[in-house]
């Protein structure tokens, strides 16, 4: 089935359009899909991947949808795909278990170098992002994806918050 999206950045003249590549065209292209799909099936999500079409900026390298189970992924992102899905389970945590997300934001953001942070909010000002807590959202986001795929730092949330990881657990269990 041929999915087409299309997105006007708002402010802005930028289109964004996209075409959904079916699972069966990225074998041996992109590494890493078998095991992406076997951690989106654990929280319950569905992993689609799409191409930015021809023209367009290409600016997304992932989406997730308030109300949806699914993940877009970007199969031409520059940034690692399971960075991307980690970076997109935290919005999808915000807007499916919202008290747990914000377990997880008050657990990471004493993680925050606050110089960092201020040029990051800055940039997303500049982008039109002007809301705070959806700029630490993205900071959260980021820190997550960044280290989705390691071990030790599921670990160190376990040991210094085992509340909170055990409700991101029961979440995937």
């Amino acid at each position: 089935r041929d999915v087409r999206a299309y997105f006007i950045r708002e402010g802005s003249g930028d289109k964004f359009t996209a075409k959904r590549v079916p699972i069966g065209d990225l074998a041996g292209k992109i590494p890493g899909v078998p095991a992406m799909q076997r951690i989106a099936d654990l929280f319950g999500k569905k992993l689609v991947y799409f191409e930015v079409e021809e023209g367009s900026v290409d600016f997304i390298d992932g989406a997730v949808l308030s109300g949806s189970d699914t993940i877009f992924v970007n199969v031409n992102s520059t940034r690692p795909h399971i960075r991307i899905l980690g970076h997109e389970m935290v919005h999808a945590l915000r807007f499916s278990h919202p008290q747990v997300y914000q377990a997880l934001t008050k657990h990471l953001t004493p993680y925050l170098d606050q110089a960092g942070m201020l040029e990051f909010s800055i940039k997303r000002s500049k982008e039109g992002m002007k809301d705070p807590a959806l700029i630490l959202e993205e900071a959260i986001a980021d820190i997550v994806g960044d280290r989705f795929g390691e071990s030790s730092f599921w670990q160190m949330m376990a040991d210094e918050n085992p509340s909170m990881f055990q409700q991101l657990a029961r979440i995937v269990l």
